[in-house]
C-alpha cells in the first residue's frame, strides 16, 4: 500500500507538470516536509495583469498586488476605524474644508528616496487626472506642501467620506514616477512592505519583502502569484502544495470543505453584481421597461447557476452593514413574471421586443447569470442573445455606451457616499455606465457628503435609495461571498476587500 501511495503521489505530480507546462506557466517548488519555516506564499490569480500604476488600476487581481506596493495617507478598516499610515497624524480646521496631514519621517521608496511632502501633492494631482481615482478625491480642490513633511489638503465642500477615500489613493514617488513615463505600470516603485521584482505577462507576478520598510518587517519574504485562467488547474495544483491560497471555485466548495486538509472560509463580500441598462437607449430609457425587467429576475436561480449557492440575493447595489447609509427599507422587486408582462403592456410593449445582446465577460459567473437572464426575458416576452466579450473590451464599450443591457459587477466601498460614481451624473462616461442622470440624486449625494451629522447623513441617503430603486437604474442580484481556502500552517489575516501580506506568517 505504502508503494501504491508513492506512485500515484508521483503521477499527481507528473500530471501538475504537464498541465502547468501546456499552459505555459511558471511553477512552485513544493516545500520540503522536513525543511524550515518556509518565507515564500504561492498564491494564484484568474485574469492577466495590465498594469500596477496604482491611480490606473481597475482590475480587482491588480489592487490585490498594488496594495502590497503601494501605502496610502490613512486607512479606514472594516469597522469604520481609520488608521494612520504614511501621515501620523492629521487636523482639520473647524469648517471642515482644510486638512493637513504631517507626515511620517524616515519612510522611503523602494529605490532609496524618502518620502516628501512633494510626493504626496504629485501623487494626489495625478490621481485627480485618473477617470478611476475621480470617485474619491472629487471634493478635493487643492494639494499643497506645508514643509518637507506636511502636506495641507484644500476641499471644495465638506466631505464627510474623504478620510475613508483616501484608502485608496497609493503614494507614489514623483522621481520615479516621471522617469519611468508610460511604463511606470511596469515598473512599481512604492513605500509598501513589499517591492516589485517581475511579471511575465500571462505568467505571473513575483513581490519581494523590501528590507527597508518603516514598519514592523514581513515574516513572509516572496509573494507569487501565478495566472492560471482554468479553475480545475487550480485545484491541481492546491491539491499538489502548489498554491497556498485559493479562492476556491463554487463547483468544487463542498468537495474542498469536506476533505479537511485545508482552512476553508466562505468570507463575506461587499461585491455585488448586477445588470445595468443604458438609459439613453430604447427601450431602456423607459422606467417602465426597467421596472418590468427587474420583476422579471429569478435571484436564486441566478445564484445557483452562477454561483453554486454562495451568493446572498440583494435588492440593493450597498450591503448592509458593511455600507453606512445603506438600507434594504426601499422599494423591492420580488421575482413575479405576471408583474413584469404587465409592466411591459403598460409601457408599449405587450408583445415584448427584442433586448438585443446581453454585453457580459466570456468564461466567468458573470456569462452564467447572462444564461439565467436572457431566459427569464423569454419567459416575458422579451428576446435576446449573450454576447461575451474579454475584460478590457467590456469595460470600454460599457463605459462609451456602445451597449443596451449588460451584466455588471463591482466591489464597493465602505460609506454611501462613494455611490455617487454609479448614480451620480458627473460619472457619466466612465463609472456611471447606465448613464443615469437625476438632479435630485445630485443633490442628496452633495448634501450626505457635506454634513458630518451621521443620523442627517442616513436619512439623505435613504431619500436617495428610494428614489434610485423606483427609478429601476439597475437591476440589483447578489453579492458573493468569499469561499477560501488556505494551508493549515499559514496564519492568513484578512479585511473584508484586502489581504495585507506583511501581516500574514507561517506558524512552523
Amino acid at each position: 500500500m505504502k508503494k501504491l501511495a508513492m506512485k500515484l503521489t508521483t503521477m499527481k505530480k507528473i500530471v501538475l507538470s504537464c498541465v502547468l507546462a501546456a499552459g505555459a506557466l511558471c511553477t512552485f517548488a513544493v516545500a520540503p516536509a522536513a525543511a524550515a519555516k518556509r518565507t515564500d506564499l504561492n498564491l494564484c490569480v484568474p485574469q492577466a495583469f495590465r498594469s500596477f500604476n496604482p491611480h490606473y488600476d481597475t482590475l480587482i487581481v491588480e489592487k490585490v498586488v498594488t496594495t502590497q506596493i503601494f501605502e496610502p495617507l490613512y486607512f479606514t478598516d472594516d469597522n469604520a476605524v481609520s488608521h494612520p499610515i504614511l501621515a501620523e497624524s492629521y487636523e482639520v480646521t473647524s469648517d471642515n474644508l482644510t486638512y493637513t496631514f504631517h507626515l511620517r519621517k524616515g519612510v522611503t521608496f523602494h529605490n532609496g528616496e524618502e518620502l516628501k511632502a512633494d510626493d504626496v501633492v504629485f501623487s494626489f494631482e495625478n490621481a485627480q487626472k485618473s477617470p478611476y481615482m475621480l470617485l474619491y478625491l472629487d471634493s478635493l480642490d487643492s494639494v499643497s506642501k506645508a514643509d518637507d513633511y506636511a502636506v495641507k489638503m484644500t476641499l471644495k465642500y465638506p466631505n464627510a467620506a474623504f478620510l475613508t477615500g483616501l484608502n485608496n489613493i497609493g503614494i507614489v514617488n514623483k522621481k520615479h514616477y516621471e522617469a519611468a513615463g508610460k511604463d511606470v505600470g511596469d515598473q512599481p516603485c512604492g513605500t509598501g512592505p513589499y517591492k516589485f521584482e517581475s511579471h511575465q505577462l500571462n505568467v505571473g507576478a513575483t513581490l519581494k519583502k523590501y528590507d527597508g520598510y518603516w514598519g514592523a518587517p514581513a515574516t513572509i519574504e516572496t509573494l507569487r502569484w501565478k495566472v492560471i485562467l482554468d479553475p480545475s488547474t487550480e485545484l491541481i495544483a492546491l491539491e499538489a502544495g502548489e498554491l497556498d491560497i485559493l479562492d476556491v471555485p463554487t463547483a468544487n466548495w463542498k468537495d474542498i470543505v469536506a476533505q479537511d486538509k485545508w482552512v476553508t472560509i466562505d468570507r463575506p463580500y461587499t461585491h455585488v453584481s448586477y445588470v445595468e441598462y443604458n438609459h439613453e437607449k430604447e427601450p431602456f430609457n423607459n422606467k417602465l421597461v426597467r421596472q418590468a425587467i427587474n420583476y422579471a429576475i429569478n435571484k436564486e436561480d441566478m445564484i445557483i447557476m452562477a454561483r453554486d449557492g454562495l451568493a446572498e440575493a440583494t435588492y440593493t447595489l450597498a450591503k448592509s452593514p458593511y455600507v453606512f447609509g445603506a438600507t434594504y427599507d426601499c422599494p423591492k422587486y420580488d421575482y413575479d413574471p405576471e408583474k413584469a408582462k404587465a409592466l411591459l403592456a403598460e409601457a408599449g410593449y405587450p408583445d415584448g421586443f427584442d433586448a438585443g445582446p446581453i454585453l457580459t465577460v466570456g468564461g466567468t459567473y458573470f456569462e452564467k447569470t447572462a444564461q439565467v437572464l436572457m431566459a427569464n426575458l423569454a419567459d416575458v416576452g422579451i428576446t435576446s442573445t449573450i454576447e461575451a466579450r474579454e475584460t478590457a473590451s467590456w469595460i470600454a464599450d460599457t463605459i462609451a455606451g456602445n451597449y443596451g443591457i449588460a451584466i455588471m459587477g463591482r466591489t464597493t466601498e465602505p460609506d454611501f457616499a462613494f455611490f455617487d460614481n454609479v448614480y451620480g451624473s458627473q460619472f457619466i462616461g466612465s463609472t456611471n455606465q447606465a448613464r443615469y442622470s437625476n438632479p435630485r440624486v445630485d443633490e442628496l449625494f452633495a448634501l450626505g457628503k457635506g454634513t458630518l451629522d451621521e443620523a442627517q447623513r442616513k436619512a439623505y441617503y435613504k431619500e436617495l435609495i428610494e428614489i434610485v430603486q423606483d427609478d429601476a437604474v439597475y437591476a440589483p442580484l447578489f453579492f458573493r461571498t468569499m469561499p477560501l481556502a488556505h494551508d493549515k500552517k499559514l496564519n492568513y489575516k484578512y479585511y473584508l476587500n484586502v489581504v495585507k501580506y506583511v501581516e500574514c506568517s507561517w506558524n512552523e
